[in-house]
């Protein structure tokens, strides 16, 4: 299962059984109400689908860090390269065209990390209507 599919259950998760505890206390009436085991079985499942769902994130996040630190070394090693291409005087050598080379090849391979670093970036989930009874929660700005 891919991570952006992994999250999207987690969420999915998350959500049925925040859903299910809502259910929960809008089915029982004063002549039947909800039991402790209910509550407790009812919050047993929310804090399980938010440890998975915490625990997918932050695998998530930890490749995203790692993405990111391979991009700045290698926007580093360009600008090493850049600075060391542009110390040299006269025409283009045969070094100064193989540096050229070097770059473009690495300027590509940066740039193939970049669509793949987005790629792995889920989308923005939609916004769902509240069930009766639940609170409105906005999307933070982005």
């Amino acid at each position: 299962m891919s991570e952006h599919a992994a999250l999207a259950c987690a969420i999915h998760e998350l959500a049925a059984a925040i859903h299910g505890h809502n259910e929960l206390f809008s089915h029982h009436h004063e002549s039947h109400p909800a039991t402790k085991h209910d509550l407790e079985t009812s919050t047993n499942k929310i804090m399980s689908a938010i440890s998975d769902f915490a625990a997918k994130l932050s695998a998530f996040q930890d490749r995203q860090d790692t993405a990111i630190s391979d991009l700045q070394a290698d926007v580093d090693n360009l600008t090493k390269q850049i600075a060391a291409l542009q110390a040299t005087q006269g025409a283009i050598t045969p070094e100064d065209q193989a540096l050229l080379d070097g770059i473009q090849a690495r300027a590509a391979a940066v740039s193939d990390k970049l669509d793949a670093l987005d790629a792995l970036t889920p989308p923005t989930v939609p916004e769902t209507t509240p069930v009766a009874g639940q609170v409105e929660r906005k999307a933070p700005p982005q």
